[in-house]
């Protein structure tokens, strides 16, 4: 007796050890989809304007406080509901530097890294009222080949509808947000080339803040793969249990 009791106590043991790390895993798998997240927020669309991002290139300010790390681009456009083909396909995108310390506060021509972005875009809103009415509101995100670090200072997102051979304006308009107190956006003409112009606190709405987000995805397992292992442990202690009894 004294030694079954010995088993049982040493199986009761070992369904604690699986419980805990069930709950470990568990633990994990909530945690997972919190993992990443916005390292770089310059604001939502208010829904009241835009820049149109073909026949121009348009670039916000990124200031950075310390550093940040971030592998998705996520911006916002508003185009015309009847002519959803003013989507060509593609994003150019460049993260550049400030302009030299003796003329700050718009892109430079140095940049920190470039390319080409195939988002994955959803539709958030129908624009019913105000100069976009008829107009469609598309979330649009696309992760990088490689992470980008960035450390104190001010730098630029850059951002064009499709290749960078096109040059036309086909109503695809990267959506304004509200003035967040940053330096204004600047627009560069494609055809012919530049330069940078400061876009405009025009009247009755501001084209002068673009809204997007910059956001840094952690690797992680899927939370389903953390969950069927935290059943699978819970089962065998279970099991375990059952046989000592």
């Amino acid at each position: 007796m004294a030694y079954a009791s010995g088993v049982q106590s040493e199986e009761k043991r070992d369904m604690k050890k699986y419980a805990r790390t069930a709950a470990f895993c568990a633990g994990l798998m909530a945690a997972s989809t919190a993992w990443g997240g916005i390292v770089y927020d310059n604001g939502l669309p208010n829904q009241e304007s835009g820049v149109e991002m073909t026949y121009w290139m348009h670039g916000d300010d990124i200031n950075v406080t310390g550093s940040i790390t971030f592998n998705v681009i996520r911006f916002w456009n508003l185009q015309p509901t009847a002519t959803p083909s003013s989507y060509n396909g593609s994003i150019v995108w460049i993260v550049n530097d400030d302009a030299d310390p003796f003329a700050p506060g718009y892109p430079a021509v140095a940049y920190q890294d470039s390319g080409v972005g195939f988002p994955t875009r959803t539709m958030t809103a129908s624009i019913t009222t105000g100069a976009f009415a008829g107009y469609d509101e598309y979330q649009n995100d696309f992760t990088l080949a490689t992470p980008i670090t960035l450390t104190t200072g001010q730098y630029w997102l850059v951002l064009h509808n499709g290749g960078y051979e096109l040059d036309t304006d086909q109503s695809f308009y990267w959506a304004t947000t509200d003035n967040n107190g940053s330096s204004n956006s600047y627009s560069f003409v494609r055809t012919p080339p530049g330069p940078w112009v400061e876009n405009s606190l025009s009247a009755p709405v501001s084209e002068a803040q673009l809204a997007f987000q910059l956001l840094n995805e952690a690797s992680a397992p899927e939370p389903g793969t953390w969950g069927l292992l935290a059943a699978g442990i819970a089962g065998l202690a279970a099991m375990r249990l059952r046989r000592a009894l």
